[in-house]
């Protein structure tokens, strides 16, 4: 077995508001930051932003959803303003983890941007000692064509949630970078 450790710098964008601010470590102690916005007493979406490139910036949504609930899109459209002025961009298809039973291999399932997503896939499963894995997770992204900026602001549409339509609005972010320590082991 082989083993080592790196520093690494993380640029990604955390919410301005702390209220909605989920920061932590992974893989080692490597930082990561998201906003964890509510949408109901009940369902949230986590949303993970950071540059994509020299002219891209990628959100990444999760949005998990115990068994009978459901939220859709009313519309795939999202908006990211910066200074220098906003890009629209429209959500890409979602996907879904089928966990494994019966000694079958699990498989994921794809949707459209404005399919209704709702938690039925994992709910007979058999584990009573961990019922979050009953929950279906639903992720998507979004490659806005723009450059990343200090500070910026994703207007989310409207969200139909367990058949009440909500607008979230407009979230304010801003970019941040980090310094952790990455770990691997061979």
């Amino acid at each position: 077995m082989l083993g080592g450790c790196g520093v690494v710098h993380r640029t990604f964008y955390i919410p301005v508001d702390t209220a909605y601010l989920r920061e932590g470590l992974t893989c080692g102690w490597v930082p990561h930051g998201s906003a964890v916005i509510p949408l109901d007493d009940t369902v949230s979406i986590s949303l993970g932003m950071a540059p994509g490139g020299l002219q891209a910036t990628i959100l990444y949504l999760q949005i998990p959803l115990a068994p009978g609930q459901s939220v859709q899109f009313a519309e795939t459209a999202l908006v990211l303003e910066t200074a220098a002025g906003a890009a629209t961009a429209h959500l890409q298809e979602f996907k879904v983890a089928v966990h494994g039973r019966s000694g079958q291999p699990g498989h994921y399932e794809y949707l459209a941007p404005n399919a209704v997503l709702d938690a039925h896939r994992n709910a007979e499963l058999p584990v009573d000692d961990q019922p979050h894995a009953r929950s279906d997770l639903f992720s998507s992204n979004v490659e806005f064509p723009i450059s990343s900026a200090e500070n910026v602001q994703l207007l989310l549409p409207r969200v139909i949630v367990n058949g009440r339509t909500v607008s979230p609005g407009r979230v304010e972010f801003r970019l941040v970078t980090r310094r952790g320590v990455e770990a691997c082991v061979q």
